[in-house]
């Protein structure tokens, strides 16, 4: 059985580290940049790890089809992610600091309510479902320059 709740919970928390660094970073425009860019890339990682190896690989192994298996709401919550992300970028390079803590609460918030359904479902039946082999194989593809 792979481990997969373990793994993508110590992603997030990486994550989060990332994005508390950036926000607290009020001293050092450049490093603030920094901690962005690591962190956009990070969560870029992140979802891609899981809308395209991970969800398809469940939604698979529970046998539906197109867009209406249990994965559907996290692949569009995934886009509005996404949409956050960007937001925080463009007032970045305006240095709108108004504007990145606005988009900045909204894409935590997005984040909070995401994993929580991921890690009531997504993840625990992930790990009931997919093999080690699979599971290393997923992560390798994605995280291949940090495993």
């Amino acid at each position: 059985m792979a481990d997969i709740t373990m793994f993508m919970n110590s992603d997030h928390a990486y994550i989060d580290g990332l994005w508390g660094e950036f926000l607290g970073e009020r001293s050092d425009a450049e490093r603030a940049a920094q901690l962005f860019k690591i962190f956009k890339e990070h969560i870029e990682r992140h979802i891609k790890l899981e809308d395209e190896y991970l969800f398809p690989a469940l939604e698979k192994h529970l046998g539906f089809q197109g867009e209406l298996g249990p994965t559907a709401l996290a692949v569009e919550q995934h886009k509005n992610i996404i949409k956050l992300v960007g937001l925080v970028d463009e007032a970045g390079k305006t240095k709108a600091l108004e504007k990145i803590i606005f988009a900045g609460n909204n894409l935590r918030s997005a984040l909070a309510a995401h994993r929580e359904t991921e890690n009531e479902i997504h993840y625990p039946v992930s790990d009931f479902f997919i093999k080690d082999d699979e599971w290393e194989k997923m992560k390798q593809e994605v995280y291949w320059d940090l495993l």
